[in-house]
């Protein structure tokens, strides 16, 4: 591990361990945040014994997602 991602993840588990009372902790926005990926913070969160609060309500739902739409082509097209 880099001394960059170490630096990340200490900094995540300082916030985690010194302000308890900002709990539920979203997995999402603390990857974000500290440029994570949300499995390396969920484990980091479950190995604390924290609660953690639902991933997706923090993302903004109106948003569509481009890797989700599908575009259908006509037989002629092809």
């Amino acid at each position: 591990m880099d001394r960059v991602t170490r630096a990340r993840i200490d900094s995540l588990l300082f916030e985690v361990r010194r302000f308890p009372e900002r709990a539920p902790w979203r997995v999402h926005e603390l990857g974000r945040r500290y440029c994570l990926d949300p499995m390396i913070v969920r484990g980091l969160l479950e190995s604390e014994g924290v609660a953690i609060a639902a991933d997706r309500a923090s993302e903004p739902e109106d948003e569509p997602n481009p890797n989700q739409e599908t575009q259908v082509m006509h037989v002629d097209e092809l």
